[in-house]
């Protein structure tokens, strides 16, 4: 999937999906599609749709773990960027 064609690659993949409701893959496929877009919420959304359907789908378990442990480290680092802004707001 190229970057410029990530956009059609989902419409395709959506497609497939309706096609094709029970099929891990179809899941796998557009998780990854986010994933390329850094679109971490909707990428986890997508992967747990496809382990729900194939728990031993490995691609959606170990991107999932992934991004799971971005998204936890991404909202540590929000709130330590967070509570420092506040803290040089009242000069603490």
């Amino acid at each position: 999937m190229r970057a410029n064609k990530i956009a059609e690659a989902k419409e395709l993949f959506l497609i497939n999906i309706a096609l094709y409701p029970n099929k891990s893959l179809v899941y796998d496929s557009l998780g990854d599609a986010f994933k390329k877009e850094n679109d971490t919420l909707k990428a986890i959304e997508y992967y747990e749709k496809s382990i729900a359907i194939n728990p031993e789908n490995r691609n959606s378990v170990k991107n999932l773990k992934k991004l799971k442990w971005k998204a936890k480290t991404d909202f540590a680092k929000g709130i330590e960027n967070t509570v420092n802004w506040y803290l040089s707001l009242i000069h603490i």
